[in-house]
């Protein structure tokens, strides 16, 4: 009897196991899934942040939608101080079109870790009809 127990437990345990394995094994399947939000009018947006060694800055945005009669880039150049980010130069772009463009230099301190963080706008007739957001990586300088 005592022999009996030990095989069920132990096949209660593999049957346990198979289950989890199976269930890690679809989550990671679900996030290979997601990969980026579908878009009715955006179909690409880019964004390019780069410093030199003497500390100067390159951004540029590119964004390219269909059927608007507005796009717009906002970009926000961020350092980090004090434990929060904190905006150093904004800058901003409008193009009555299905592209537009936004490229800036500017010059940083040394000492402390930047980002550049971009938005894009879609415009039809007068009204915001999509937008997305897209962030650097950092770089300490």
């Amino acid at each position: 009897m005592v022999l009996d127990r030990r095989c069920m437990f132990v096949i209660f345990m593999a049957v346990v196991l198979l289950g989890l394995s199976l269930i890690s094994a679809n989550a990671a399947e679900f996030e290979k899934e997601i990969i980026t939000p579908k878009f009715s009018y955006i179909n690409s947006f880019y964004n390019d942040f780069e410093i030199s060694d003497s500390g100067n800055v390159s951004v540029s945005s590119y964004l390219n939608v269909d059927n608007s009669n507005q796009v717009k880039i906002t970009g926000y150049l961020q350092q980090f101080n004090d434990g929060s980010w904190k905006t150093v130069k904004s800058w901003s772009n409008t193009s009555s079109g299905n592209d537009v463009v936004l490229k800036k230099e500017w010059t940083v301190a040394s000492g402390y870790t930047y980002r550049y963080v971009s938005y894009g706008f879609v415009y039809v007739g007068g009204s915001m009809v999509e937008s997305t957001r897209n962030e650097s990586s950092k770089i300490y300088y």
